[in-house]
């Protein structure tokens, strides 16, 4: 059990909605909302033409900075559907 990747709060969600104790990995892009954000910015970052290093970091934080916060809120609201996701692919890749 990788503790440090465990949010107490999904273990017992998880743990009240499904007993028989789901094991997904910590690192699970399904479950992971950061990939998410991640990939997101890259999408935004690669519309760019960038010729440098400092170019690239500019862009990513201006990039970072028009994230807008219903993308977040996005996320949140469906992991109870990864979660189920995850369930029914029993360990296989998901539509996620």
């Amino acid at each position: 059990k990788d503790s440090k990747h465990t949010a107490v709060n999904v273990r017992l969600w998880c743990l009240y909605n499904y007993p028989q104790n789901v094991k997904i990995s910590p690192q699970s892009p399904d479950l992971n909302p950061k990939e998410h954000i991640w990939r997101e910015l890259e999408v935004r970052v690669r519309e760019h033409d960038i010729k440098t290093k400092s170019g690239l970091k500019t862009v990513m934080m201006e990039e970072w900075m028009n994230l807008d916060a219903e993308i977040t809120k996005k996320l949140v609201k469906s992991i109870p559907k990864r979660l189920n996701a995850v369930v029914d692919a029993k360990r296989y890749p998901t539509k996620y």
